[in-house]
């Protein structure tokens, strides 16, 4: 849901928002960019950025986050950050500038930082988006260009310190865990997403909806969870599996936080339908999620075999909810 005191919208993005990215990307680089870069630079630097290129970035390590006029719905604002902190891209359309709408999207960022557990925020920053990086406090580690055919842009490396920050109750291998999206070939990770719903054919009927995280040590693919948009500001969860080996080190309940900071400008709540377990049920109350109602006999209606979890035969289904506070954000209209 909209931030009360801000026209924007800031929901994620993805591959099917690639056209509304692109427009964003195009229109801040073209108009706000050339008072600080020749026509040369500029036009390199947008042909650079094709569709093949748009499509590596979104399927790639990178979550985009999207910002559109809460009224008219237009792309506003574009922002990609990594999990270990790296602002790929921020642009801002010149309809929006001096808005506040930098330093909105900057703060999801940092949200995003303290979630992932990243120690800081680092971006690689033109000229022009400059003084919105320094006014939120980042410093210039280095001068430098990016070679873009036969031009040479000046940049910045430009970095904020997240260690006096109060991070997320992180798992003991989120130092080397992978965190990303996956679009395409769920399939393949059946296996590890039937640990959290056994029965292959209700797994089909949310397996492409939503969006899919994934967590991967080394080559393996350790943890997963897809969260879909039921409209009316409430994301649901769908499916929270972990593997075996894996399971009590602390990264079901990291992913859950990475979902709440993924949704959180949007949703107003995050739901979950699971069995009534004496695992399941108190492991999302220590989350902060509440029951809010249960359907009697829903395992006996929609399994054609019987479901077990530590020894008890699952018969209801508990739906359970947690309300997402809005984050805080300055518009003090002085920024891009």
């Amino acid at each position: 849901m909209p931030h009360p005191d801000t026209p924007f919208r800031i929901c994620p993005a993805g591959p099917a928002d690639h056209d509304a990215l692109d427009a964003v990307f195009r229109a801040s680089v073209a108009e706000l960019c050339r008072r600080h870069y020749t026509t040369r630079q500029l036009d390199a630097w947008l042909q650079r950025v094709t569709p093949q290129r748009w499509d590596e970035l979104l399927h790639g390590d990178l979550f985009f986050f999207l910002a559109r006029d809460r009224f008219t719905g237009c792309p506003a604002g574009v922002m990609s950050v990594n999990a270990r902190g790296y602002v790929h891209s921020l642009f801002v359309h010149p309809r929006y500038v001096r808005m506040g709408l930098g330093r909105h999207l900057l703060a999801v960022a940092e949200q995003w930082a303290i979630a992932t557990g990243a120690a800081s925020l680092w971006a690689e920053v033109s000229l022009t988006a400059e003084p919105l990086f320094r006014a939120c406090g980042f410093h210039i580690e280095r001068t430098q260009e990016a070679i873009v055919g036969s031009e040479r842009l000046p940049q910045r490396l430009m970095r904020r310190d997240m260690a006096h920050h109060q991070a997320t109750i992180l798992p003991a291998c989120a130092g080397t865990a992978d965190i990303r999206l996956v679009w395409d070939g769920r399939m393949r990770h059946v296996d590890l997403l039937l640990l959290a719903d056994e029965d292959e054919t209700m797994l089909r009927r949310y397996l492409d909806r939503g969006e899919m995280f994934a967590v991967s040590i080394g080559d393996e693919t350790v943890a997963a969870c897809i969260v879909t948009n039921e409209g009316n500001g409430v994301r649901e969860i769908q499916n929270l599996a972990v593997r075996t080996g894996w399971q009590r080190h602390g990264i079901g309940r990291w992913l859950l936080a990475l979902a709440e900071e993924r949704y959180r400008a949007c949703t107003r709540l995050l739901r979950v339908g699971t069995g009534d377990s004496p695992l399941t049920i108190p492991f999302y109350e220590a989350c902060g999620f509440r029951p809010v109602s249960r359907d009697s006999g829903y395992f006996l209606r929609h399994y054609d075999h019987p479901i077990f979890e530590a020894g008890r035969q699952l018969t209801d289904r508990i739906v359970l909810e947690k309300p997402l506070s809005l984050p805080s954000f300055g518009t003090d209209g002085q920024d891009g």
